[in-house]
């Protein structure tokens, strides 16, 4: 790949930062060759929101079951403390993990390339972060569960996570 040099160390700051803040330990790879365009859509429901991903799932975590979910457009709303959880099963929390003032909820948006902000109020728009996809090399594999979730097999290939390519679009 060929970066003009004045653009170089910006592009590699922005990259670093997003791999830390998006994804904790975890790192966000370079998408595999084969996939398509891959975005997120969101749609407000009032007290619920939805988020569909073009070519990928998002991430849930259970910590107390120690369980790892995928679904590909899920209902979602919020916990009490904040956090982004699914609305059919709140022991279900997104990962990367991102919370926001129950107040600001309202304000909340999903960008097409995951980052993730709410409207303050003053009206300026504050990242709270990305929302990070998974890609399976053999997602027919995946072991279908209730509410359109899955779990992960052998035989779907290990996940890898990386950042949708959408282009900002959707941000309200």
């Amino acid at each position: 790949m060929m970066f003009k040099q004045i653009g170089r160390s910006s592009l590699l700051i922005s990259i670093c930062w997003m791999i830390l803040t998006a994804c904790g330990t975890r790192s966000v790879v370079t998408k595999p060759e084969g996939l398509g365009q891959t975005s997120l859509s969101f749609e407000s429901r009032g007290d619920t929101f939805k988020v569909t991903v073009t070519g990928g799932y998002l991430r849930f975590n259970n910590l107390s079951e120690n369980k790892v979910r995928y679904h590909a457009a899920p209902e979602l709303t919020f916990s009490g403390a904040g956090q982004i959880i699914s609305a059919t099963d709140s022991s279900l929390t997104l990962q990367p993990a991102l919370q926001l003032p129950a107040f600001l909820k309202q304000n909340l948006s999903v960008c097409s390339d995951g980052v993730t902000t709410y409207r303050d109020d003053v009206g300026r728009r504050v990242r709270i972060g990305r929302i990070t996809l998974v890609y399976f090399p053999h997602a027919d594999k995946l072991s279908a569960l209730e509410n359109g979730f899955y779990e992960a097999t052998a035989e779907a290939g290990e996940p890898v996570t990386l950042a949708p390519d959408g282009r900002g679009e959707s941000c309200q």
